[in-house]
């Protein structure tokens, strides 16, 4: 399904939500008022909606555990939902749960996960990020998780040429 809203303002969960309500609505009124000889046949409530990390995309309107559908995240710069600390799931295992008409999977994350999800998306948010001992930019928060994943992903080559894990985790 596919819904779309055209404004002059800046992108806000007010722009989402009138996005949102024209993407469950039938469109034959709105394309004759139009003159579009078409037809769009796909409205109704929408079993998974993907979305960025834009701030519009993390409201308490969009977050409401009461909604019934899940909230995917298509860009993996977050791995947990900032507001109540729940994984993201990716966009497949969303889909096929979908598909198989089972509930989309629902996992809690543990700590440290939320908290750097959190000071990731201030810096999205706000462009700087609080660190304990000072605020930093964004762009120097994103090379302090670049250098992290760097070490983490090293692969050392021992003097056989067998490749072992820089770090290892037990």
């Amino acid at each position: 399904m596919v819904g779309l809203v055209v404004t002059l303002e800046a992108p806000s969960a007010l722009s989402v939500g009138l996005c949102l309500a024209h993407m469950v609505t039938d469109k034959r009124a709105w394309l004759e008022r139009l003159e579009v000889q078409a037809t769009w046949p796909m409205s109704g409530k929408p079993r998974v909606i993907y979305v960025d990390n834009a701030a519009e995309f993390h409201s308490e309107a969009l977050s409401a555990p009461d909604c019934g559908v899940p909230l995917t995240a298509t860009i993996p710069l977050t791995l947990s939902c900032p507001g109540h600390g729940r994984r993201l799931e990716n966009a497949g295992t969303v889909a096929v749960a979908a598909a198989l008409g089972q509930p989309a999977p629902d996992r809690a994350a543990t700590e440290p996960i939320p908290a750097m999800d959190r000071l990731t998306h201030q810096g999205m948010t706000t462009g700087t990020v609080t660190l304990p001992r000072r605020a930093v930019h964004v762009g120097v928060w994103f090379r302090l998780l670049r250098t992290l994943l760097d070490e983490v992903s090293t692969v050392k080559r021992s003097r056989t040429g067998r490749a072992t894990p820089a770090v290892r985790f037990r």
